[in-house]
């Protein structure tokens, strides 16, 4: 299969993002890297050239986006376990789709950049940086461990071509924020401190969401009180709220290997927070781990450090939104990527008790099971999150019966 050219390359992207939507047969194309392959047995991502056809580029008919059919030419050497598949046009990364035969995927709407990068003062780090913006093209870039004031900073930022910023210094040689975004993205500062920068963002005038970029304690002595006032943050229970950047807390067991076992009173302070902030982690494409202690052998230690927690009403609003992991260059923390496929606009809908539920024997059930988890001590966490299971089983329950009743109806008209 022949290899296009740059300008070749650009006359297919214009073609499938711009308003043409005509059918293409078998156009192959190959670039360096192409295409990402990860979660290896020792969870280092690496990249490889293959071949791609492009099958046919449809628009349908309830999406701005076109769906694009392809097939992979070649042998795939994969290292166990899932593997995600990153596609570049230009150097920028537009598509995602996984491993599965023929594939489906969409262009995002926009990307946001999360990296701890003990320090910016390496030229490597900095040329990593750069890699990484020009690839996701995000909108919005943070970074934490900067130990960089604004001066440096601001040079940084005007050479990567973003518009606005917010620091927030480091104490000595340790800490520093960076957060910046580009045009088309309206962000408003909440709140800051060492270990955050709370904000509101807006895309493109849309209604805000609340976005945390995390940096979180990485003196023991410290990580209780946070993790017990973290919650207070967010604005309203039933808001869209998105923390992301690196947590300094291992969850579980599974989330590390090598070294010692995990803290266990340090996980159930992050645990105890997700169950009362209403929080759920947003699954990373690209292997288990964020940070590593870049040893071999049986020094090795790596452990998922960095994440994304969103809550349920967030996840309702981008429910394509995807993480990934990028490799680590010159720190021994990946960068973490959120990418958002597209909004979906909904309108909110209160949840209601119907009175006439307490007439059927189902609705005790479906109460019951709500309440049956209290693995928890404590009594506020079990409470927040029994009311949030009682009212997301009483909705499908609810929702179950509509639909039954309707196809019921449905069933005796035809008759």
């Amino acid at each position: 299969m022949p290899s296009l050219g740059l300008g070749a390359i650009a006359a297919i992207y214009n073609r499938i993002i711009g308003t043409q939507y005509a059918p293409m047969a078998h156009i192959s194309l190959k670039l360096l890297p192409l295409i990402w392959f990860s979660k290896r047995d020792d969870s280092t991502p690496r990249r490889v050239a293959s071949q791609v056809s492009f099958l046919s580029s449809v628009k349908p008919a309830q999406s701005c986006f076109p769906l694009i059919t392809i097939s992979i030419a070649g042998a795939v050497d994969i290292y166990g376990g899932s593997a995600s598949l990153l596609l570049c046009f230009l150097g920028r990364l537009i598509f995602c789709f996984e491993i599965d035969g023929i594939f489906a995927f969409t262009a995002f709407l926009m990307a946001i950049v999360a990296w701890n990068v003990r320090g910016l003062g390496n030229p490597n780090t900095t040329r990593a940086l750069k890699d990484a913006i020009m690839k996701f093209n995000p909108k919005v870039v943070f970074l934490s461990e900067t130990k960089k004031k604004h001066r440096y900073l601001e040079r940084l930022k005007t050479k990567n071509r973003f518009t606005w910023r917010f620091y927030v210094d480091p104490r000595g040689l340790t800490g520093g924020l960076t957060l910046w975004w580009t045009e088309g993205i309206s962000v408003t500062i909440l709140k800051d401190s060492i270990n955050f920068i709370d904000t509101l963002l807006s895309l493109n005038g849309e209604e805000p969401w609340q976005c945390t970029f995390l940096y979180g304690p990485p003196n023991a002595a410290d990580k209780q009180l946070f993790w017990e006032k973290l919650h207070l943050l967010r604005n309203d229970p039933s808001s869209k709220w998105c923390i992301i950047g690196d947590v300094n807390i291992v969850a579980d067991q599974s989330e590390k290997e090598g070294g010692n076992p995990i803290n266990s009173n340090q996980a159930k302070w992050f645990l105890d927070f997700t169950d009362v902030a209403g929080m759920i982690e947003l699954p990373i494409k690209g292997g288990n781990f964020t940070w590593s202690n870049m040893r071999s052998n049986e020094e090795a230690i790596a452990e998922r450090l960095d994440k994304i927690l969103i809550s349920g009403e967030w996840s309702s609003t981008f429910p394509k939104a995807i993480g990934i992991l990028e490799a680590a260059v010159a720190s021994n923390h990946n960068p973490i990527i959120i990418q958002l496929q597209g909004l979906k606009k909904r309108r909110k809908k209160d949840f209601k008790f119907e009175s006439r539920w307490l007439l059927e024997e189902e609705c005790f059930s479906k109460v019951n099971e709500a309440w049956l988890d209290n693995s928890r001590n404590n009594s506020q966490i079990n409470l927040n999150r029994n009311l949030r299971h009682t009212r997301v089983k009483l909705q499908k329950w609810s929702g179950k019966k509509s639909r039954t009743s309707r196809e019921g109806g449905s069933k005796m008209n035809s008759e």
